[in-house]
């Protein structure tokens, strides 16, 4: 079973690591950072028990990968990963709460909103030396319209979770490059 290492944080991270271990899949790893509180946006587990409760070893502040995986996925991570991190994996994918390449960047979901857009949605891009670069590998779209940040904050997480899933299933049959 391959091995994917999360690189996640409160809410849509949350959601999509309690997706994969509902899927079976094989996380081994939890890259997070310490929260202060609960989540402000929608009410989640908080990541960090989720994984523990698991038995995935959690890290923080980007630390490094020291065994080979076969995915990196990043859901919502707050730093940028590394050449030398990216090269510990097979692939190495973000999941980007947002139709790429409109509303890169860290919050686009107030970007979404304020442009009144009706559609937005996840995209899985493999991962490079830049925020939201890389080359496309899937998008869904949901709509968006007439729904407040937290809503869509929800909504584009539980999406993300689905897309993770589908994305370590497709891992497994060899079918990402």
């Amino acid at each position: 079973m391959n091995k994917i290492a999360l690189f996640a944080l409160n809410g849509i991270g949350t959601l999509t690591l309690q997706a994969l271990l509902r899927a079976d899949c094989n996380v081994v790893s939890l890259r997070t950072r310490a929260e202060p509180g609960p989540h402000p946006y929608f009410a989640c587990d908080d990541i960090r028990e989720v994984a523990e409760a698991a038995g995935i070893p959690v890290f923080y502040d980007n630390e490094d990968i020291e065994d080979p995986v076969d995915l990196i996925l990043a859901a919502t991570y707050h730093k940028m990963i590394t050449a030398a991190q990216r090269a510990k994996a097979t692939a190495a994918i973000n999941l980007h709460p947002s139709l790429l390449p409109k509303h890169a960047g860290r919050n686009p979901f107030k970007s979404v909103i304020a442009a009144g857009e009706i559609f937005s949605g996840v995209t899985a891009h493999h991962m490079t030396d830049k925020f939201d670069d890389g080359e496309i590998i899937d998008q869904w779209r949901c709509i968006s319209s007439l729904m407040a940040e937290p809503e869509l904050r929800q909504k584009l997480g539980e999406l993300t979770a689905k897309m993770a899933v589908d994305i370590a299933e497709k891992k497994t049959r060899k079918a990402l490059k």
